[in-house]
């Protein structure tokens, strides 16, 4: 990429930053006291340019069940912040978009009108839920849905997926898990 399209690139999408060129880091997952929301967020270098692979989100995730076990009250979120920071979920949504007649990429906007809500559905397909569950296995979590907003569209010069510049698609969204908490019953 040339220093001029890198230039504009950063000046049009400035805090969007270009996949191949990120890092990979460390996971933190906090939970505020009272909250019922768990926060995601990436530590280490520039968090903006940080990585989570899925199997240290993953990881991340079952770490923290135990803790959230021994709550008097139950998780009913998990805020992922951009996923931008999660290559597999934008490969994901790239892909599952381009497959979708209710997407236009030459427009790089839903055909429904709101480009949240297609996201949101296209991240909530069973698929991609029955994926997403296998991060709480074993636990009393069900992920039940997802939920975005601010999703950026762009061509491949911001998200690096070989399309051509008139194709545009989603690529980046504030992203959050919706929980259901049902107790484990044990057998006496």
């Amino acid at each position: 990429m040339n220093a001029f399209l890198w230039s504009l690139t950063l000046v049009l999408f400035p805090v969007s930053q270009i996949l191949a060129q990120q890092q990979e880091c460390d996971l933190i997952i906090e939970l505020p006291v009272n909250s019922q929301e768990a926060r995601v967020r990436p530590e280490g270098g520039d968090y903006r340019q940080c990585l989570i692979s899925e199997t240290a989100l993953r990881e991340g995730i079952k770490n923290q069940l135990n803790a959230w076990a021994a709550l008097h009250w139950p998780i009913r979120s998990v805020n992922l912040g951009r996923a931008i920071n999660y290559p597999w979920l934008v490969d994901y949504l790239i892909e599952a978009s381009l497959a979708s007649t209710a997407w236009d990429i030459h427009k790089g906007r839903s055909l429904s009108g709101s480009d949240n809500l297609f996201v949101s559905g296209i991240l909530s397909e069973p698929v991609f839920i029955r994926r997403l569950q296998d991060f709480f296995e074993g636990s009393p979590y069900t992920v039940t849905g997802v939920s975005v907003e601010k999703v950026l569209i762009g061509d491949s010069t911001v998200h690096q997926s070989g399309l051509s510049k008139a194709e545009k698609v989603p690529f980046d969204a504030q992203v959050r898990l919706i929980l259901e908490y049902q107790e484990i019953k044990t057998m006496p």
